[in-house]
């Protein structure tokens, strides 16, 4: 929370900092005029999109499965891990909750089971790791394969390299790879992460298996059925969650290439909430 209140206030200028309180600026008040609308607006574009039947379904199964858990979250997927504290309340009133609220919660209350079970966060194995193996990947073509910017792939090979998951070096079929330039390196899943490769399918059967029993299983099934009818398939031409990502004509993603595919988990990072952390 600290780095995203410094970057508001110094990168973008919507905050003041006086101690121990923050203020905004004209801009910030601006921008929350702007911000206020976006959740009605974008829920009106999904209904335009997707059919009220679909949305109907989506808000009750997500519903259902939000009342029961047993976490406080907050309203959004967090930049970093958040501050968690038991529920004494044995059932949440989840009617009024807008539906990116309920789609965050869910989705982080999974990320959170996944990653007390796991030594890689479910961002990275879902990701990056999941795109990888023992033969190699040419490191350019990992962001297109796993959905997500070229600063994140960039950034969780370093880190996957360090915890010795991952190994990056020059491709050896390549003649005069010996400097190791972008367009020459591969990486390769060492033992160690292919072990957290197959771990990582291996979690997501056990907790969902596991929020069957404690949930319910006509519950999930019925989550599942719909998230599946939703994000349909990953590529770019036969996903309906992807083709409601068209590029703002007069931003800059509308100069670079279009995402061929969504990531397996959304990616928050500290420059914003794209799905793919750019």
């Amino acid at each position: 929370m600290r780095l995203v209140l410094t970057r508001m206030a110094t990168w973008w200028g919507y905050l003041v900092a006086e101690p121990p309180r923050v203020r905004p600026t004209p801009a910030g008040r601006q921008a929350q005029q702007v911000w206020r609308t976006l959740t009605a607006t974008i829920e009106n574009r999904w209904l335009d999109r997707h059919g009220s039947r679909l949305l109907g379904e989506l808000r009750a199964s997500l519903g259902a499965v939000a009342s029961q858990i047993d976490v406080d979250l907050p309203d959004y997927l967090p930049v970093g891990e958040p501050r968690l504290e038991p529920v004494t309340e044995a059932g949440r009133d989840t009617a009024g909750l807008a539906l990116p609220v309920l789609l965050s919660r869910v989705l982080l209350a999974f990320a959170l089971d996944f990653n007390r079970a796991s030594d890689l966060p479910l961002a990275v194995s879902a990701n990056v790791v999941r795109v990888l193996d023992e033969e190699g990947v040419h490191v350019r073509d990992v962001p297109g394969r796993a959905g997500v910017a070229s600063e994140v792939a960039e950034n969780t090979l370093g880190r996957l390299g360090k915890s010795g998951h991952v190994v990056v070096g020059p491709d050896p079929a390549v003649k005069g790879a010996r400097g190791g330039g972008r367009g020459a390196r591969v990486a390769r899943l060492t033992a160690k992460g292919a072990a957290a490769q197959r771990a990582y399918q291996e979690h997501l059967d056990v907790i969902e298996e596991h929020w069957s029993a404690r949930l319910g299983r006509d519950q999930m099934r019925s989550l599942r059925r719909v998230l599946e009818r939703l994000a349909g398939d990953p590529a770019a031409e036969r996903s309906p969650l992807l083709a409601g990502l068209p590029a703002y004509p007069d931003g800059w993603r509308a100069s670079i290439a279009a995402p061929r595919t969504l990531p397996h988990y959304p990616l928050v990072l500290h420059r914003g909430g794209f799905p793919d952390g750019s």
